[in-house]
């Protein structure tokens, strides 16, 4: 099309309502001062990297999906803008402006936010990590299902505010404010109260507060007898007192109300509220496999139920996978997935079969109790081999270290490549690790190469004890391949 034809293609689109801005460039990096206009502009995928934005205007901007790195906020502009689903990494915020906008399923990882004024914001869903407030203010705003790990709140005002259902790890607090009837909602909240020694102010009447001791030890005692009394009609007052007696770890009285409210939300078809239920239930540890099972069948007969509405039935359907997922999560046994590149095809299959079968052996293991293996042979040119080892923690670990200091299974490029002094655990694992050096002698006799391509260690706690992250991927060209003729083998 010539550029004539092209203009003339774009005029009669403007016409009938076409009003992207597609000469946008959504990616800035790298020591751009950035002092832009984008009030009402399409931001959406923006990448902006290394820069410094002053007095930006992002008022009514649509930046959904946006990516910011090592970026700092100065004095910006953010009149409700859209900046739900972004990701904010290594960045400060500093304005004078206030912000009215929705964050929900944000990403804030190692932000600083500095004398920042929030307004009538949405943070549901949203995840701080390792981020520090430091004279704050969040008022009329939500942060249900909200998750704060290792933050660090200074001189912050939080006492306007819905935090129900937010879950806060390890939080660092100093003369911050937080919201009196929202405390009890809290994951992790009455944990942190009865442990720590921080300057925790609690909200109170015209604007005054109370000190963390005088609300632990003259407000909680009265709140657990409103909430007794009031539980004897309506169901919901038992998520804060199963909240309490967790804290408290009077477990037999978090049992009782856990179940009585869990119970009337399945009868209720309150998904939302069995979803948190089903979360301080995990988290508590007080049920065995099989009593969360029973909790589990109790809520998937809601979904055959016939008087359902098509409302309830669609919210079941949207739930049902998360509640399994919160239920059975910390259950889960350790399990290692390990995926393998290879030279070798198809027709290959006296090679192929050798190959799996020394695997299988070496991933059960020489123990009492062998690990669970399954084998997933993907069809690729050539053949990728997916090993998901399941058993004790400290076994899976161990084989992962046994599998990785053989140079065999390590690419040049892996970040393994220089971990040459691992011990090799031959003493304690002798015949898994003679299995392993006769399968590397029979790959370099037979012009085999199978190199690690990517893992995950799953439910694994202690993986940061040996070094590992959760998850590596070692060549991403061939990781990303995919194939849809997968073999199982068991």
């Amino acid at each position: 099309m010539s550029e004539k034809d092209f203009d003339k293609l774009v005029k009669k689109l403007r016409k009938l309502g076409y009003d992207r801005d597609d000469e946008f460039n959504s990616t800035i990096e790298y020591d751009t001062i950035l002092d832009t206009d984008y009030n009402h502009k399409a931001l959406n995928n923006m990448v902006v990297i290394s820069c410094k934005l002053n007095r930006v205007n992002f008022d009514y901007a649509a930046a959904t999906g946006a990516i910011f790195k090592q970026c700092d906020f100065l004095n910006c502009k953010m009149y409700q803008p859209d900046f739900e689903f972004c990701n904010f990494e290594d960045c400060s915020l500093r304005t004078e402006e206030k912000i009215v906008s929705s964050f929900n399923n944000c990403n804030f990882t190692n932000v600083i936010f500095d004398g920042v004024f929030f307004e009538s914001c949405t943070f549901t869903g949203a995840l701080f990590e390792n981020c520090v407030f430091r004279n704050v203010v969040i008022r009329s705003s939500t942060l249900e299902n909200a998750l704060f790990e290792n933050c660090v709140f200074e001189s912050s005002n939080l006492r306007n505010i819905n935090m129900d259902y937010v879950h806060m790890n390890n939080p660092h607090i100093n003369n911050s404010i937080f919201p009196f009837s929202q405390i009890p909602y809290i994951f992790g909240f009455f944990q942190y109260l009865m442990s720590t020694n921080d300057l925790v102010l609690i909200s109170s009447e015209k604007k005054q507060t109370i000190a963390r001791e005088k609300y632990l030890n003259d407000a909680l005692p009265l709140l657990v007898d409103y909430w007794k009394e009031k539980s004897m009609n309506r169901s919901e007052f038992c998520f804060p007192l199963s909240n309490f007696y967790i804290a408290q770890k009077d477990f037999s009285n978090a049992i009782i109300y856990l179940r009585s409210g869990l119970e009337s939300a399945i009868t209720t078809h309150d998904f939302r509220m069995i979803k948190f239920y089903c979360k301080l239930i995990a988290e508590s540890n007080l049920f065995d496999f099989t009593t969360l099972n029973r909790f589990y069948d109790m809520i998937k007969l809601l979904g055959s139920v016939s008087s359902n509405t098509k409302t309830e039935l669609r919210s079941f359907i949207r739930n049902i996978g998360e509640i399994k997922s919160i239920l059975f999560h910390s259950k889960k046994s350790p399990s290692l997935i390990i995926r393998f590149r290879t030279n070798l095809f198809v027709k290959e299959s006296d090679k192929v079969g050798v190959i799996l079968s020394k695997l299988f052996s070496i991933s059960k293991m020489d123990i009492d109790n062998p690990n669970k293996v399954e084998t997933i042979l993907s069809e690729n040119s050539p053949l990728l081999i997916s090993l998901e080892i399941t058993g004790i923690e400290i076994n899976i670990l161990n084989l992962f270290q046994l599998l990785i200091q053989n140079k065999c299974f390590i690419s040049n490029n892996s970040c393994f490549a220089n971990l040459g002094h691992i011990n090799a655990l031959s003493s304690y694992f002798p015949k898994t690790y003679r299995q392993i050096n006769e399968l590397s002698d029979y790959c370099l006799n037979n012009d085999i190469e199978i190199k690690i391509v990517e893992y995950i260690l799953d439910n694994c706690p202690e993986a940061n004890d040996f070094g590992f992250k959760p998850y590596g991927c070692f060549d991403v060209d061939n990781a990303n391949k995919s194939n849809s003729n997968l073999t199982t083998l068991t």
